[in-house]
């Protein structure tokens, strides 16, 4: 997917892995195949938002965290038909933040500043 604008610039969201049972990661073995990321991310710092889209459901959950791993921003938000939703960061200070976005209860996460 693009940018809706050229003054965005993507966030590369990764699925997280969750460990086995009791805390305990299981054995690394390499992937089957390359997973595909159904969902993208674009900041645009000059309006303080995020941009998301989606290929792949109708909703999603999200979470920003700042630098200290505290919820800074949290909200459920519903795709549009052109597949796009936006998040409002107008309140977070500059810094460097993660969003996790959970979509069909798969976790994605990734990393962004705000300067």
């Amino acid at each position: 997917m693009v940018a809706k604008d050229i003054e965005s610039v993507e966030i590369v969201l990764n699925q997280r892995t969750k460990p086995k049972q009791n805390g305990n990661p299981g054995p690394l073995k390499a992937p089957a195949r390359r997973v595909v990321v159904p969902i993208n991310a674009f900041l645009n710092e000059s309006n303080r938002c995020i941009s998301v889209s989606s290929t792949s459901g109708e909703s999603a959950y999200y979470y920003v965290y700042d630098e200290d791993e505290r919820e800074v921003n949290s909200g459920f938000v519903s795709f549009s038909e052109d597949g796009y939703a936006t998040i409002n960061l107008g309140m977070l200070l500059d810094g460097e933040y993660t969003i996790i976005v959970i979509l069909d209860g798969v976790s994605y996460e990734g990393a962004f500043y705000l300067l």
